[in-house]
């Protein structure tokens, strides 16, 4: 989940930047089509500049302690340009020279546009392969015990006075993935069913040594609280797990 944090982080400041710079190269495009002088566009543009570069730094900054070193590396020239200029007091725009210099001010921030819009294309594909590698895949074979289990003990009416956080959680299981099972915790790396938490699903029905129930072998937590399963006889394997 704190991978998702700092994709998401990361994609507003880029997007903060991208403004930054489309920003500057609108002033731009009014002064080169005279709709405002050459000091106003001046101010305008060096007003965002300082924030452009100590935004792009911190995004540097971040993604160093984050521990995400690619992109890190990927913003060093960006970052590394922008000193250069600050150190030779280049960065700010001379309102005497900035028709003179309109072209090359232009070239200059569609350089730092195309350069944001790759690093902001890359975010949101970490984003996504973030995503798609962190959600857990199921064995075929616990779905089938997953889904035995469901219609051998159904939900029953909840009763929202009494149980006030009761809910019908296996209603939902659908064999379409593992995102659907509510209240079961798959191990992240094997895909095995390791958590069951039923505590107030609203089921009803008879435990039997026979139950899907037992088919979970790598079962490590059970919580049956405020349900209604009544064991057939005393078994063993509910032993074997914390209720």
């Amino acid at each position: 989940m704190g991978d998702v944090w700092t994709w998401i982080i990361s994609f507003l400041i880029l997007i903060t930047l991208v403004g930054f710079i489309v920003y500057q190269l609108i002033c731009l495009a009014d002064l080169e089509f005279d709709y405002i002088n050459p000091y106003d566009s001046a101010s305008r543009i060096n007003f965002v500049v300082l924030p452009e570069f100590f935004l792009q730094g911190f995004l540097c900054f971040f993604y160093l302690v984050t521990g995400h070193w690619f992109m890190a590396l990927l913003g060093v020239p960006y970052l590394y340009y922008n000193f250069q200029l600050y150190s030779k007091r280049q960065h700010l725009v001379d309102v005497t020279e900035i028709f003179n210099l309109l072209d090359w001010e232009k070239k200059k921030r569609l350089f730092k546009l195309a350069y944001m819009i790759l690093t902001l294309f890359l975010t949101i594909f970490c984003f996504f392969i973030n995503n798609l590698v962190s959600l857990p895949f199921t064995r075929p074979g616990h779905i089938e015990i997953l889904l035995a289990f469901k219609n051998k003990f159904p939900n029953f009416k909840c009763d929202f006075k009494k149980l006030p956080y009761s809910k019908q959680m296996t209603k939902s299981w659908t064999n379409k993935g593992a995102m659907s099972f509510d209240g079961v915790v798959f191990d992240s790396e094997t895909s095995v069913v390791t958590e069951l938490n039923l505590g107030g699903a609203c089921l009803s029905g008879t435990l039997s040594a026979s139950s899907s129930l037992f088919r979970f072998h790598h079962l490590r937590y059970l919580d049956l609280l405020t349900t209604t399963l009544t064991p057939s006889h005393p078994s063993s394997n509910l032993a074997n797990s914390q209720t």
